[in-house]
């Protein structure tokens, strides 16, 4: 399978998959002047592949992933993020909140979420904003490092 691969709003490269075994591999190639991280984005999350590298005039990048770790759903796109990456947050507690799993980056906590599923903290529900990003919708807070909202 061969999917664009988007900065922004522009396509500039494509990522190829391929499923081995209990793998799947992901070849890429992109076109930039910049450092930035190459993720593939799937129905039901993000997977961060890696930094493509320069080899032989382009920027590459090459990884195996077992396919038992990518999120849920088909691959719909794969994206160049730079700064600070969302990084797995397995579920539990974040401060003094159990949250469900999702994404954690700096201060931000977010999550996969569609209208009807249960709030992870019903108290807290008006410090929760609903983002779309890549064809889901997640819930977001802000928290300090004792688990309280900000904002």
């Amino acid at each position: 399978m061969e999917i664009p691969v988007y900065s922004g709003n522009q396509i500039c490269g494509t990522l190829r998959t391929e499923r081995k075994g209990l793998y799947t591999l992901f070849d890429g190639t992109v076109e930039t002047d910049s450092v930035c991280r190459l993720v593939a984005v799937f129905e039901g999350g993000e997977v961060p592949l890696g930094i493509p590298a320069p080899e032989q005039g382009q920027m590459r990048l090459r990884v195996s992933v077992p396919t038992s770790r990518l999120p849920e759903g088909r691959l719909l796109r794969a994206a160049l993020r730079s700064g600070t990456p969302w990084e797995r947050f397995p579920g539990g507690k974040l401060g003094g909140i159990m949250l469900p799993p999702g994404y954690v980056k700096e201060q931000v906590y977010r999550f996969p979420w569609k209208p009807g599923d249960r709030l992870p903290c019903d108290a807290l529900m008006c410090f929760f904003r609903a983002v779309h990003r890549e064809n889901c919708t997640y819930l977001e807070i802000k928290l300090d490092s004792d688990g309280a909202p900000l904002e």
